[in-house]
């Protein structure tokens, strides 16, 4: 049988229970209102606002020694290509302009160029003839040293320039002639193309009278375009000398033979040859 339960002693404890918890109620709800009493006496006070991000502007103002290019982003690198003997107007020109964006200093000019130099051109020989002084006159002799027409002057050399091959090959001479010569007007460029074309595309050139120099290099490169298909390449056609049909003319037809009677036949007077014989 399971033992008897004593129904006062569970109420006992049950009640015991139930004061402690009691208890422990009323020691919490004075310690919240403790803490709520120790918050209002905090004076009240507004959120704090967000740092304010600084400006290029406050900044410039602030330090007194900045300025916008110091905010602003980084340039792209430009770059020197090496020069290898080919087209020297051109690697100048390129060399003039990587000077002024970096600002190199004009005694640093022939140092920086020295290294962007390769191969045969190496400008030894300069230091044996006592020619790098500056950078005006290493150009030159640059120019000198490996441009075709470096002993001619520019000028005259566009002026005796005449087109030998195709037209975007006597525009590429042109402009590199063109470019050294200085206070040429656009007419004056104009003309002096349309005088070295040659005379059959010359001719469809002015007949359009071209104002301007690209006019006259469009002009020119549609007149050529034209001849090129009027004068197409012409195909021939020749057959192999063992596949060729012989040319001979038939022989001639061979002449009979002629008797000749037998020597043993001894001539005298009113000799007579026999007769030949018949052809059957």
């Amino acid at each position: 049988m399971p033992p008897k339960v004593d129904y006062g002693e569970a109420i006992a404890a049950l009640t015991a229970q139930i004061q402690d918890l009691k208890t422990t109620i009323e020691s919490n709800s004075t310690t919240i209102n403790a803490i709520q009493s120790n918050i209002e006496k905090f004076p009240f006070t507004t959120p704090l606002s967000p740092i304010p991000i600084p400006t290029i502007s406050q900044n410039s103002a602030a330090s007194g020694s900045s300025s916008l290019s110091d905010y602003q982003a980084k340039p792209p690198r430009f770059n020197l290509t090496y020069f290898d003997g080919a087209d020297p107007q051109s690697w100048i020109f390129q060399a003039e302009q990587y000077f002024q964006i970096y600002a190199i200093p004009a005694h640093q000019k022939l140092t920086v160029a020295s290294f962007f130099m390769i191969g045969e051109p190496r400008f030894q020989w300069m230091f044996r003839n006592h020619q790098l002084i500056d950078w005006p006159s290493f150009a030159r002799a640059l120019e000198l040293r490996f441009s075709p027409s470096g002993h001619t002057k520019p000028q005259m050399a566009l002026f005796k320039l005449r087109q030998t091959s195709t037209v975007a090959q006597y525009q590429k001479n042109f402009e590199i002639l063109a470019n050294q010569v200085q206070g040429l007007t656009d007419d004056h460029l104009m003309n002096l193309f349309v005088s070295g074309l040659k005379p059959t595309i010359q001719q469809e050139v002015v007949m359009f009278e071209p104002t301007t120099h690209y006019q006259a290099l469009e002009l020119a490169f549609m007149a050529e375009a034209k001849l090129s298909e009027s004068t197409g390449p012409s195909y021939r056609v020749t057959l192999p000398l063992s596949n060729r049909p012989s040319l001979a003319f038939p022989a001639p037809p061979r002449a009979p033979l002629a008797f000749h009677p037998p020597l043993d036949h001894h001539w005298h007077f009113r000799h007579r040859f026999p007769n030949p014989p018949s052809n059957v």
